[in-house]
């Protein structure tokens, strides 16, 4: 059994999205709600590995190293009594040697759970991150690629205060690797690092901003660029999904630029009868667009480690096209009586043997 903290933060819930897409079970997530339920405790009386991902980054009242060493502290008092516990994750900071009270907290925790550990005789794993970035990761908070990418979607200026040097980590690679040390210990590899300034970064992300309201699919040179893009987009959902396209009008008629892409798409076009439902799945890296021709279609979209569903009614006199952010199952239904056409873009070209489309029911 494994039982991980902090579930419904930033990490927590890739860790959900990691255990529903490789089909783990016997996993306990434990957030602000339930780890005081009696299920949640006899839990961490008897996993084996704990994931320990709870923490504050921020305090108003200047006590975030004592919030921090108090969360750790429960735990801690309730896996000295597990007798099957046989090891510890931690995920540390590159800032734990700094100054301030987030850097010293995390440094104060390794401490702690070095002295645990050593005490109790189980293994201990300390992961220390550096800047990292994905879809969910909340804005103006610990993530310059979240804040910026908020900003930008809402026409917010951005100070660039130092342009510094950063070492971005994407948040799939952070949690394939902490699953992966539940059995041995390994590290992130080099390469799943990508060093860029705050400028260039600003800059590669102005240029997604424009792409994306513009309907282009920009070429993407290396997964981090893809990741980067995605990460982008997830602070268009739900509010900006919905993407004007260009019409052209002349004598002959109207014409509309759907999109544009730069390298691999996979167009294709269908028909759904009236009440068909088509999709209820989602995609953990593929992009993703519908575009009505005719009829007249509700669009259901949930985020799989979520149970909030959001509906979305959009017809062809409306001629947007929608765009399904990642880790997001969707359906498509036909409402009416005549056959409902849509055309369907994908940024690569559909494999059956790694298609990247998980089923689920939204």
């Amino acid at each position: 059994m494994i039982a991980i903290s902090g579930a419904n933060g930033f990490l927590g819930k890739h860790c959900k999205i990691y255990c529903r897409m490789n089909k783990l079970k016997n996993v306990i997530f434990i957030d602000k709600k339930n780890y005081r339920n009696k299920i949640t405790i006899d839990g961490l009386k008897n996993c084996k590995t704990f994931i320990h991902l709870a923490g504050i980054n921020r305090s108003k009242k200047k006590n975030l190293i004592e919030k921090n060493t108090k969360i750790l502290n429960y735990y801690l008092n309730i896996l000295k009594n597990n007798k099957d516990l046989k090891k510890i994750i931690f995920t540390s900071s590159i800032h734990r040697k700094s100054k301030d009270d987030y850097g010293k907290s995390k440094l104060i925790s390794e401490k702690e759970l070095k002295k645990f550990c050593n005490n109790k005789k189980v293994s201990l794993k300390i992961i220390i991150l550096s800047n990292i970035f994905g879809e969910f990761c909340k804005p103006n908070y610990n993530s310059v690629t979240a804040t910026i990418s908020d900003h930008l979607i809402k026409n917010k200026k951005f100070m660039i205060k130092k342009n510094k040097n950063l070492k971005l980590l994407y948040v799939k690679d952070v949690v394939e690797n902490l699953f992966a040390n539940i059995s041995k210990n390994k590290t992130i590899e080099k390469n799943k690092y990508k060093t860029i300034s705050v400028k260039n970064l600003y800059n590669k992300l102005y240029q997604y901003k424009k792409d994306y309201f513009n309907n282009v699919i920009p070429l993407f040179k290396d997964n981090f660029e893809l990741y980067l893009f995605n990460t982008f987009r997830s602070y268009a959902f739900p509010n900006k999904i919905i993407l004007k396209t260009r019409e052209n009008i002349d004598n002959r008629g109207s014409l509309w630029e759907i999109l544009k892409s730069d390298k691999n798409a996979h167009l294709f076009v269908s028909t759904t009868k009236k009440n068909k439902v088509r999709g209820n799945h989602y995609h953990s890296k593929k992009i993703e667009r519908f575009f009505i021709l005719e009829g007249s279609a509700l669009i259901k979209f949930r985020y799989i480690h979520d149970n909030k569903v959001y509906k979305m009614n959009i017809n062809s006199k409306s001629k947007c096209s929608v765009d399904i952010p990642t880790y997001c199952t969707h359906s498509l239904t036909n409402r009416l009586n005549k056959k409902l056409i849509t055309v369907f873009f994908s940024n690569e070209i559909y494999n059956p043997n790694n298609s990247d489309t998980f089923y689920e029911k939204v």
